[in-house]
């Protein structure tokens, strides 16, 4: 009977992409001393830094949609695998090289102490963990 710390490891999971999104209150898009931070705490996972556009429609019982654009910085593995993302309003984390839950933890971990270097949020409003 295997434990907890003992459990087997998949070398080909059956699983194709596990993303994380942390939603917080929004904060203003990052600077680029924040972006450094980030980038120096990343380096080891995700070394890539790129800003990304991010677009959107939001729709509302009350008035006409209105189109929001959003500047992000994504941070990527060399072999593109595994990003994190900073939002004005969520951190994600998404790999399609899983191996297990301990070493997308270690990911999940470093983006979120970038994210609060790069400045504190206001609290956490959902959390949501997807494989995929």
């Amino acid at each position: 009977m295997n434990s907890v710390t003992e459990r087997e490891v998949y070398p080909n999971a059956p699983v194709v992409l596990v993303a994380l999104e942390v939603r917080h209150p929004g904060v203003d898009p990052m600077g680029a001393a924040a972006i450094a931070r980030a980038k120096r705490l990343l380096a080891g996972v995700t070394p890539l830094q790129e800003p990304q556009t991010i677009s959107g429609i939001t729709l509302t019982p009350a008035g006409p949609p209105t189109q929001t654009v959003e500047t992000a910085q994504r941070f990527s593995s060399r072999d593109r695998s595994t990003a994190v993302t900073f939002r004005s309003g969520a951190v994600v984390v998404e790999t399609t090289r899983y191996g297990q839950y301990e070493d997308l933890r270690e990911v999940i971990e470093l983006a979120l102490q970038a994210r609060e270097a790069a400045g504190a949020v206001d609290g956490v409003l959902r959390v949501g963990l997807r494989y995929i």
